[in-house]
């Protein structure tokens, strides 16, 4: 993202509790009366399910993994060790998403909710779950996997939350939505095992419709 814009909480209207700060003013021609994923606030009453999956785990591996090195490096035999090694990361981390593990959700006001987040067998969604309340979060409407110090392009209500152990998804339609893990080891895995199974999805489309596709922006 080369400019500043704004973005709105998706957590707004997931759970219909946060309202987005200056920085993200809501235009009355931004609110839509079908409001899909509003629900009651009433999942922020200490009652909510304690049905979450566990913390992801990292890999011993992972601090030897350097993608960047699959496409800058001459060295067959160092690129191989790197491919396997992205391999077994990417498969460990589907293996966890499938089963559904337990993470933070920071809120416009700072707030964070414990939720439980997974992948569909299908491997299209991301499934956001507090309570009762799952919401799906397609693959497809993620713009940007963004740490930290690559949200001074981006204005969202949370900002002022965020740290060094925060990831926030930019989606379509200015939307975001910030995970906050427990290490900034952990944000790392997370997000670098996301962005690639976004691109190797996105691949998997564009070979099923046989022309190249839209590239997605990237922070």
């Amino acid at each position: 993202f080369g400019s500043s814009f704004p973005c709105h909480g998706l957590m707004l209207s997931f759970f219909d509790s946060c309202r987005p700060s200056l920085c993200c003013q809501e235009r009355p021609e931004d609110r839509s009366a079908d409001n899909s994923f509003s629900v009651s606030t009433s999942v922020f009453d200490g009652r909510t399910s304690s049905r979450h999956g566990k913390r992801l785990e990292v890999p011993a591996f992972f601090e030897n993994l350097q993608v960047a090195m699959l496409w800058t490096s001459d060295d067959k035999r160092m690129v191989d060790d790197q491919k396997m090694m992205l391999q077994q990361a990417l498969k460990s981390f589907v293996r966890s998403l499938l089963q559904g593990i337990s993470l933070e959700v920071l809120l416009d006001d700072g707030t964070v909710i414990l939720a439980e987040c997974s992948l569909d067998f299908e491997i299209l969604n991301l499934v956001l779950s507090v309570g009762e309340i799952r919401r799906p979060v397609p693959l497809a409407s993620i713009e940007a996997v963004c740490g930290p110090d690559e949200m001074h392009s981006i204005q969202t209500s949370n900002a002022r939350y965020i740290d060094d152990t925060c990831t926030t998804l930019v989606l379509h339609d200015s939307q975001f939505l910030t995970f906050k893990f427990d290490s900034v080891r952990v944000r790392l895995y997370f997000s670098s095992c996301l962005k690639v199974l976004m691109v190797a999805k996105e691949g998997q489309q564009v070979a099923g419709m046989g022309h190249p596709g839209e590239s997605r922006e990237e922070c």
